[in-house]
């Protein structure tokens, strides 16, 4: 008879000397408590604890019933191992002492546990606190992303007011190099490259005639004279020939 963890085993099939109490002991747990049998079978010096329900059990399985345990050694422990099951028998009756001694930890945790725990108004408090701290912080990150989106859009906004002028300046560049073609395919009228020049070219000729001092009927008269004075004197020298 084994007592371990308050419960009373007792070995009732060991295979090629497989059973070893200290090496049971040291990898005993509690989560083996609520089975009825445990096997321990040995691979590469370790010892590998498993337990089963009876069959009759409420919480059995295929895979948990004793009457699989056979073919849980022969699927998942090495061929030919060592091993050895145990079933319990009963549990250890626990002393005054150690019954007292279980209440005062008990008592002791759920001390600390009502320790632990808050009032709900204590609670409302903290929670309310957290909320306007969390507000504060997202009013000054609001603040500082339209300050710099002030910032970053107060150049924009210069350049997107040239634009509408630089457009309407394009615009009338365009009329104009378009009013300066005539309808119905005739070339275009070339204006004046400068109003100077052209006001010069109109006072050329005026300018030429006020320095000869002469009108064009005067001039013509005089070349009429002319010739009449040039045929009188070939006349007379023909005459004086004679």
């Amino acid at each position: 008879m084994i007592q371990v963890g308050g419960k009373i085993y007792e070995l009732i099939h060991e295979n090629r000397n497989g059973w070893n109490v200290d090496a049971f002991k040291d990898r005993y747990s509690d989560v083996l408590e609520r089975y009825d049998f445990i096997i321990g079978d040995w691979g590469y010096s370790q010892l590998r604890l498993k337990g089963f329900f009876r069959d009759n059990h409420m919480k059995v399985t295929k895979d948990s019933s004793f009457s699989g345990m056979s073919d849980y050694i022969n699927e998942y422990c090495n061929f030919g191992c060592a091993y050895f099951v145990l079933e319990k028998t009963g549990t250890v009756k626990k002393s005054t002492d150690e019954e007292e001694a279980e209440d005062q930890e008990a008592s002791l945790k759920q001390e600390t546990l009502t320790s632990d725990r808050r009032y709900p108004e204590e609670e409302l408090v903290d929670a309310g606190a957290s909320s306007l701290l969390a507000d504060a912080i997202l009013a000054g990150a609001a603040a500082a992303a339209r300050e710099s989106a002030a910032t970053g859009r107060s150049p924009r906004s210069g350049e997107e007011s040239q634009q509408p002028a630089r457009q309407q300046q394009h615009k009338s560049g365009k009329d104009q190099h378009r009013k300066s073609y005539r309808p119905n395919g005739k070339k275009p009228i070339r204006p004046a490259a400068n109003k100077d020049v052209a006001a010069a070219s109109e006072q050329v000729p005026v300018q030429s005639h006020a320095q000869s001092g002469q009108k064009p009927r005067d001039r013509d008269r005089g070349r009429e004279q002319g010739r009449e004075h040039s045929n009188k004197e070939q006349g007379k020298e023909q005459g004086s020939r004679q």
